[in-house]
Order: C-alpha cells, then sequence, then structure tokens
C-alpha cells in the first residue's frame, strides 16, 4: 500500500475516531485536494465546519473555491469590506453543503445526538435547500 494511501486512511480512521477534532477535517481534506479530488475536499471542510464551527476550515473553504473549484463563479461573496461569505444560492455550494450534511447527521446520529441532528438538519435544508437530507425520527420507546 502506498504512503500517500496509508495517510489516507489512518486520517480518515481519525475523523472517524474523533469526529468533532476540526484538525482531521483540514488533514483529511488536504489529502482529497492532493489527490486531485477538490469536490471531496469541500465536501470534508464543510461538514468539518457542521460538527466543530471552526472557522479556519470555514477559510480553508474559500481558499479551495477560489483556486478553481468554483466553476459556477458564485461560490462566495462579499461580506463587509474585508471578508467573503459562501453563497448558498450557488449551484456547487449548494451540492457540496447538502452532502456534507448529509455526512454530519449521521456523526450526529452515530453518537447518538438526534437532538443535534435534527437541529443541523432543518437549519441546513432551509438555508441551502437540501431535498431529501433529515434526520430520521427517533423509534418509539420500546422499538429500537
Amino acid at each position: 500500500m502506498s504512503d500517500a494511501r496509508q495517510a489516507y486512511e489512518a486520517t480518515a480512521r481519525a475523523v472517524d475516531v474523533d469526529p468533532l477534532n476540526a484538525d482531521g477535517y483540514r488533514r483529511l481534506a488536504a489529502l482529497l485536494a492532493a489527490r486531485g479530488q477538490n469536490d471531496d475536499a469541500a465536501i470534508t471542510l464543510i461538514q468539518g465546519i457542521l460538527l466543530t464551527s471552526d472557522m479556519g476550515l470555514r477559510q480553508e473553504l474559500l481558499d479551495l473555491y477560489a483556486r478553481g473549484l468554483d466553476t459556477e463563479h458564485c461560490a462566495t461573496r462579499a461580506q463587509g469590506q474585508y471578508s467573503a461569505a459562501m453563497n448558498p444560492a450557488c449551484g456547487i455550494v449548494r451540492r457540496h453543503s447538502c452532502a456534507a450534511l448529509a455526512k454530519a447527521v449521521d456523526v450526529y446520529l452515530k453518537v447518538h445526538d438526534q437532538a443535534q441532528a435534527e437541529r443541523l438538519s432543518a437549519l441546513v435544508s432551509q438555508g441551502f435547500g437540501c431535498v431529501g437530507v433529515s434526520a430520521p425520527s427517533p423509534a418509539p420507546a420500546g422499538q429500537n
């Protein structure tokens, strides 16, 4: 197995073990981008943002779009004089966000946080218009 493949697998395992650690998402996104998997890198960064609220990941995402991933030229918009914000009306942002939302909801369900999964699902679904991405309703008592 190649060193790059081993690094990717080890980093993916680290994210699975500690899904609320922003550094894992940062490293995983960097490895994906190095392999030319920029869409997957963007999804990974958004997932990390949703789960950790780490603004460093947000800046890395903005940089990734600026380096050419934003082929639609609409992913970011000015926010104030010196900063940019994601544009939820942009198709590529919506696709990446909806994919990341599904993964983030799965993480919350995996750690048995149904309330957070539902909150995140509602928030991002409304903001990005994700269809078919939601936290399943909990089973009635005694049916688990």
